[in-house]
């Protein structure tokens, strides 16, 4: 069955007086209603209270996808970040002494939606304030190692197991990097792609 969302469309439109034809200006409305509702619901007008607000969240959680929908932009917008991070593993793995054993970033939704979409792990619902993506890195019988995937929707919800694409929970370690692979760039190489020789990123 095909899901249109037409009129969906023209009711944003028709309210907001901006011409939403766009994922871009749905994932703009979506979270500005997030943000209203976590901190001050008085802000949202009648017309947004009446908004169908699964569908606002299902449209802007495809919209985060935009960054990284095929395997070229996998790449290049979470490349580095996957090059980091199995660097880091490596550090632990080869007990390098200046690798601590516990690492913590901060990022936006939408750095989280691309990570996890990029391992075949995202579902489409945006993620949520303090959203957490947790890798874990174990050690099986002193010779083996294998990584857990683990995410925390928000401050109060359970952790949820996720399964990488073309691995498993548990998934052994040799299989975690092979999984990455095709999305993992170094910097240095990414900065030779994808910034032009003058130095201009506009």
């Amino acid at each position: 069955m095909t899901v249109t969302y037409a009129d969906f469309f023209e009711y944003v439109t028709n309210y907001t007086g901006r011409n939403t034809t766009t994922l871009g200006n749905i994932g703009n409305l979506y979270s500005v209603f997030y943000v209203y509702r976590n901190h001050n619901a008085s802000y949202i007008p009648d017309w947004g209270n009446s908004l169908d607000n699964e569908t606002l969240a299902y449209l802007a959680g495809v919209h985060f996808t935009h960054s990284t929908l095929t395997d070229e932009l996998k790449r290049l917008h979470t490349g580095p970040f996957f090059y980091y991070l199995t660097e880091y593993f490596d550090g632990i793995i080869g007990n390098t002494t200046d690798t601590p054993k516990f690492l913590m970033l901060s990022g936006h939704d939408t750095t989280i939606a691309s990570v996890l979409n990029s391992m075949g792990a995202y579902d489409n619902w945006p993620p949520e304030f303090s959203s957490t993506v947790i890798w874990e890195l174990y050690r099986a019988n002193n010779e083996t190692y294998y990584v857990n995937l683990l995410y925390k929707r928000n401050n109060d919800s359970d952790v949820e197991e996720l399964v990488i694409s073309g691995c498993k929970f548990d998934c052994d370690y040799d299989d975690f990097m092979a999984a990455l692979e095709p999305y993992t760039v170094e910097y240095s190489i990414w900065e030779e792609e994808c910034i032009p020789s003058d130095g201009n990123t506009q």
